[in-house]
């Protein structure tokens, strides 16, 4: 089972922040998505048709499971987000994910690096030696039989069983809440996309993690604060840690604005689902 691996590689995250810090160049090569990032201004993520190297419409399309069931478990995610804030800087520039748009993805069919107009086709529908943004857009053919298949893995998989690990901070500059499945449903899941895609984007997420904020100043902490949020992070995990949730559906989204899974979504439901435990 991948739970065992995913744990490993979530306390190779938890020491790799506690000992040194935040990848601050990681994080100034990111900036470059955003808005709002002057003196008195609110970071916002910016929309891809408006980056510098704009990409076309519906050039972006992922599936993922919203959280959006999960109320009381949202809720305690923002008193955490809110907590860790508090331990930065002042001023220190920070995007929250929307709390009714958190979630955990589990398949791009593109990415926006990677941009794939017809993944279903061994080359993706495009020169993957073209930059994203002189790759063309997807066709309506294409976009359709890529719904079609999505929702037929969808709707004959069995739900997962989210199990909280637990938060922490990345040295992306992201909070994650990172969860486990015991059932392997979500590998299974990406496992039947991977196969019925052979053209996707390289770029997979590995993992199971909802992103809740992320850091959009490059700051260098001191040992005593990097230590206070890793405290922090334990704190709230050692409070949730275990709880299991059960998803009935996953939002299949044409993703217009950079990492936040707004825009146009189609809504596929597990084979039964939606308990909570």
């Amino acid at each position: 089972m991948q739970a065992l691996q995913h744990r490993e590689q979530y306390a190779q995250m938890e020491a790799t922040f506690a000992q040194k810090g935040f990848n601050t160049a990681g994080i100034e090569a990111i900036r470059k998505f955003y808005g709002g990032l002057g003196p008195d201004e609110t970071p916002e993520p910016l929309r891809y048709v408006n980056l510098p190297e704009k990409l076309p419409v519906n050039s972006v399309r992922l599936l993922v499971i919203p959280l959006e069931e999960f109320e009381t478990l949202t809720l305690a995610i923002g008193q955490l987000t809110r907590a860790v804030i508090e331990l930065l800087p002042a001023g220190t520039k920070v995007f929250i994910n929307p709390r009714a748009l958190l979630h955990i993805t589990l398949f791009h069919a593109s990415h926006p690096s990677d941009p794939r107009p017809d993944p279903a086709h061994p080359t993706g529908g495009c020169d993957i030696a073209d930059p994203p943004s002189a790759r063309p857009a997807p066709q309506s053919d294409a976009l359709l039989k890529e719904q079609q298949t999505l929702k037929q893995i969808v709707n004959s998989a069995n739900p997962p069983q989210l199990a909280i690990h637990g938060a922490l901070m990345a040295d992306s500059g992201t909070l994650l809440l990172t969860w486990t499945d015991g059932t392997d449903n979500i590998k299974q899941v990406r496992e039947a996309a991977c196969e019925a895609f052979p053209g996707r984007p390289t770029r997979q997420t590995g993992i199971v993690h909802s992103s809740l904020f992320r850091l959009l100043d490059p700051v260098d902490l001191d040992k005593a604060t990097l230590g206070k949020i890793c405290q922090l992070c334990k704190d709230w995990s050692s409070s949730w840690a275990g709880k299991v949730f059960v998803p009935s559906l996953t939002w299949f989204v044409y993703e217009d604005t950079f990492s936040i899974v707004n825009g146009e979504r189609f809504v596929f439901k597990f084979e039964g689902g939606g308990e909570k435990k």
